[in-house]
């Protein structure tokens, strides 16, 4: 978990490898920056690889190497109660890998495993699937929506009202290369009139 924090310049979450798995082929990623004035992107990575597929009785820490990328965000705009608004473009990179090994020759492949959903002020779900194409209901390869940020559906409005965005992104590895699968996010603060 990392704390709260205003994203002003160029941010890398820490994240940790305690098991070494990066060598191996399993990634993860989250990186954050402004890109203008109340406009952000966030981008969320993951990897993995097999490449003892062809163990047949795989020893502890063998693999497959997989990484996980996770976020929960809160974005809340500031502005006038009823006009605040939250703008996410999404842009899902989940085309599953296949390659084909061995003797006799086998098809293997690694498939994202994941979700986003979008939830604005008022606890209306904006967005809400998995990032695996073949998943039914799985969003699709990009999204736009505009969250409402102001609490303004509901009696009591508070001081924070924010849209939240959760991602997660993991795959399930099969193909001994590595593979990666990411989510894009464009964040945008907006205040209608």
């Amino acid at each position: 978990m990392v704390p709260p924090r205003k994203i002003v310049q160029q941010y890398g979450v820490p994240l940790s490898d305690a098991g070494g798995y990066a060598k191996q082929g399993a990634t993860a990623n989250v990186t954050a920056m402004p890109n203008g004035k109340d406009a952000w992107t966030v981008t969320v990575m993951a990897g993995a690889a097999n490449p003892n597929y062809a163990v047949i009785n795989p020893q502890p820490g063998s693999g497959p190497f997989m990484g996980l990328a996770q976020i929960a965000l809160e974005a809340i705009n500031p502005g006038l109660a009823g006009s605040a608004m939250v703008k996410v473009d999404g842009q899902v990179s989940s085309t599953s890998f296949c390659q084909t090994v061995g003797s006799p020759p086998q098809k293997l492949c690694t498939f994202p495993s994941g979700s986003i959903s979008v939830i604005d002020s008022n606890g209306k779900v904006l967005e809400n699937g998995s990032i695996d194409p073949e998943d039914n209901g799985a969003i699709g390869p990009s999204f736009s929506v505009m969250a409402d940020s102001s609490c303004s559906g509901l009696v009591q409005t508070t001081p924070q009202c924010g849209v939240s965005i959760n991602v997660s992104v993991g795959e399930v590895a099969g193909a001994p290369s590595p593979t990666t699968f990411s989510v894009t996010l464009n964040i945008q603060f907006l205040n209608s009139q």
